[in-house]
């Protein structure tokens, strides 16, 4: 998972405390959500990155690009 580019995402949408906001409206405490932020998204449940999704209005590219990128790409490697 790209963090870097969704840490970017989310404070276009919500400004400064982006990553407390995000985790209010995915019903997580602020402290979980930046625990798996700060493990490159590698605890995100698939229900919780679609509700990041949905939340950030992200277009389907860039959900791909932050969230599976990196696997694409060791799948790829390994083919």
């Amino acid at each position: 998972m790209r963090a870097q580019k969704l840490k970017e995402i989310l404070k276009k949408k919500y400004g400064t405390r982006s990553a407390e906001k995000a985790a209010k409206e995915l019903g997580i405490d602020p402290s979980t959500f930046y625990r798996k932020l700060n493990n490159n998204g590698d605890d995100f449940t698939i229900e919780q990155m679609r509700r990041i999704i949905a939340i950030t209005e992200m277009s389907e590219d860039e959900a791909v690009d932050i969230f599976f990128t990196d696997e694409l790409a060791d799948t790829q490697e390994s083919a």
